[in-house]
């Protein structure tokens, strides 16, 4: 589910804070304690918000035909070898493992924009990344 946008006369597509809010967090499968938000999806590009609760981890399998940039927007998190905190910033390439580990009593919470997409639902790549 993607959050509702707005584009203006010149193209300019903004959503409100208070969208975003109420859009439910949806676990991902195969990851306990994570929680992925679908904010815009534009062409093979796609952005999300990604919350960890404290202790839970995703293993960052690789992904052959994605780059990931992810922002922390709160907390801390460990992505792959990085520990990084608020405004902390990280690029994966595709092929790259990166498993990312919540720090603290906090968790986390992350913007992860993907490009290319491959699949119908970053649900379903995150999903993939969690299962064996």
């Amino acid at each position: 589910m993607t959050v509702p946008v707005w584009t203006d006369t010149n193209g300019v597509a903004a959503t409100g804070a208070e969208q975003i809010r109420r859009q439910p967090w949806m676990p991902v499968a195969g990851c306990p304690g994570v929680f992925i938000k679908e904010l815009s999806r534009r062409g093979e590009l796609a952005d999300v918000l990604l919350r960890i609760e404290p202790g839970a981890s995703t293993p960052g399998r690789p992904h052959q035909r994605i780059e990931q940039h992810i922002w922390v927007l709160e907390g801390e998190a460990s992505i792959g070898l990085h520990r990084l905190s608020v405004g902390g910033y990280t690029v994966v390439p595709p092929g790259t493992a990166h498993p990312i580990h919540a720090i603290g009593s906090w968790g986390c919470v992350l913007l992860q924009s993907q490009i290319p997409l491959p699949a119908d639902s970053l649900t379903e790549i995150v999903s993939t990344s969690c299962q064996q």
